[in-house]
């Protein structure tokens, strides 16, 4: 691979011994530009045959990601960046531009080659002033500051079609964010990406930040709940902001519930605050965004602060489930302190939940067997058929995995949990019938009602399920036993439920049914008969009119 020192570059134009521009122009010169790399030949001339699709304005090719390609750009001299920026603009089908460089190669050049940051990206937005179809932009872990967002202004301020714009890893600082939106405020863009960038604080200008901003993502930028603060007006007036990723900074609890006080009236759906210091959390009644559906908590990630989330805070947790009007759909609350109280508060509160399908709670190593129990009874209650129907058939998800050693009974039940959950997706939007198959599976097979019931800790009574049943439904329930389970089931139904069906389905109950269908069948005659004497009626009236005429 191509490499330098800094101070060999210093008055040196070029990166590379080869322009893109000449790439593009002669067979010759591409394939000498391969000659001076030792890297497969067909990875390059994919890699050139990009910059000609670019440049010739195929309408096929739409995307123009150079992510990992470091090896071939750091032949690129200062004049191909420029050409480069110059090619992109005069295309009218490109809507994706993505340019991640890899750690190692943005390692590399920050210790040894410093000067390829800003000067890189100045060049190439030299070139790439405006785009009439550009919709998408990345340019992430490239070390670019203020310098390199400068020049960028013109491009942002003349784009009509940018819709995302991804700065993920630069040294944008907060002067330079308050540049960006200052650029962005006009924009179109939907999404701005800017984690990791150096924004321990924030200046926001009155409207001068972009209007249909709908996902802003700030993880690992080292603000606390002061720069938050300073964020608050960026987040009050952005009216169409739905989704906020906080993820990395120590926000702490004060930071959490300024973001719901702040959210309490908006369109906010997605909240992600994992690892921001959240060793308790206070959720306000009169505050709770109105339209939050997805709640991001995830205590652990690489060498980030951590959330610490335990009881308590699923106490103040449970007051997003309870409720008509609740609306939270996910509930992410992975590596934290959760335990087997902070399990029991959850249950609760989703007993009579429609709305939350995915709740994970991996990584949560105070969870025992106490609160697997509890989960397991949650989404599929076997103690009787009643309860069964009337357990949780909404959750699709849920995430109990943990790295520590685990009991082989724990590892049992989960697999009950995992398999009521799985029949809660297989029947989605549709309680009712995953109630239906929960009762056909566990229900009505011995063995399987046997293990939830020693699991849950329920003492199983023979006999106890027929007798649950009414008589008129007997021969359907045991018509499915013996087609879903098999004749050898119907018979260990049967066997020990012979004197129970015996004493409930009793003479007394046949004559009643007996009666009631008589009585219908009588009805039904009577019916028939006055027909009949109607039709006799008029006939006889026929019959005395022809007579009396003749």
């Amino acid at each position: 691979m191509f490499s330098r020192n800094e101070s060999e570059h210093e008055d040196d134009s070029s990166v590379g011994s080869h322009s893109v521009e000449e790439e593009l122009i002669s067979d010759d010169d591409v394939e000498a530009w391969m000659e001076t790399t030792q890297y497969h030949k067909n990875d390059r001339e994919k890699f050139i045959g990009m910059f000609r699709r670019v440049k010739e304005n195929d309408p096929t090719f739409t995307k123009l990601d150079l992510c990992g390609s470091s090896d071939y750009v750091e032949t690129m001299n200062y004049d191909s960046w420029e050409r480069l920026g110059v090619i992109i603009a005069s295309n009218s089908h490109l809507t994706e531009f993505r340019f991640g460089v890899s750690y190692g190669y943005f390692h590399h050049a920050r210790n040894t080659v410093c000067w390829h940051h800003d000067r890189i990206i100045t060049l190439l937005f030299q070139g790439l002033t405006r785009s009439d179809s550009i919709e998408d932009v990345s340019l992430r872990n490239h070390g670019f500051g203020l310098d390199g967002l400068r020049s960028m202004v013109p491009f942002l301020q003349n784009s009509n079609s940018l819709w995302r714009l991804e700065l993920n890893d630069n040294h944008l600082r907060p002067q330079g964010f308050r540049l960006l939106l200052h650029a962005l405020r006009y924009s179109p863009v939907e999404q701005l990406e800017c984690d990791n960038c150096g924004l321990d604080s924030f200046e926001i200008e009155a409207n001068a930040f972009p209007k249909e901003l709908e996902i802003l993502t700030l993880q690992d930028n080292g603000f606390g709940v002061d720069g938050l603060r300073c964020l608050v007006p960026l987040l009050q007036n952005s009216s169409y902001l739905i989704s906020l990723d906080v993820s990395g900074n120590n926000i702490t609890p004060e930071g959490f519930s300024l973001l719901f006080w702040v959210f309490r009236d908006s369109p906010m759906e997605e909240l992600i605050c994992g690892c921001c210091g959240l060793d308790s959390i206070a959720i306000d009644d009169a505050f709770i965004p109105t339209n939050l559906k997805f709640l991001y908590l995830y205590g652990k990630y690489g060498g980030r602060i951590e959330n610490s989330i335990k009881a308590d805070g699923c106490r103040e947790v449970a007051k997003l489930l309870l409720g008509e009007s609740a609306t939270l759909e996910i509930l992410e609350l992975e590596s934290n302190e959760v335990d087997d109280e902070g399990v029991a508060i959850l249950v609760s509160a989703l007993q009579n939940n429609t709305k939350v399908n995915d709740l994970r709670l991996d990584e949560n190593e105070g969870i025992t067997m106490v609160g697997l129990k509890l989960l397991l009874k949650l989404v599929n209650d076997a103690s009787s058929i009643k309860s069964t129907l009337q357990s949780n058939h909404t959750l699709r998800r849920l995430g109990l995995s943990c790295q520590s050693k685990v009991e082989l009974r724990d590892e049992a039940i989960k697999k009950e949990i995992e398999f009521a959950v799985r029949l809660n997706n297989e029947n989605e939007n549709n309680p009712a019938a995953a109630g239906r198959k929960k009762v056909i599976q566990t229900q009505l097979n011995s063995q399987k009602r046997s293990e939830l019931c020693h699991h849950l800790g329920i003492g199983q009574r023979k006999a106890v399920l027929l007798s649950e049943i009414k008589p008129i439904h007997l021969p359907e329930v045991l018509a499915l036993i013996s087609r879903h389970h098999g004749q050898g089931e119907l018979y260990a139904a049967l066997v020990p439920s012979i004197a129970a069906l015996f004493s409930t389905v009793n003479k007394k109950q046949c004559l009643q049914q007996q009666k009631a269908y008589h009585e219908a069948k009588l009805e039904n005659i009577k019916a028939e008969i006055a027909v009949l004497e109607e039709a006799e009626r008029l006939q006889q009236k026929a019959d005395y009119h022809h007579g009396t005429t003749v």
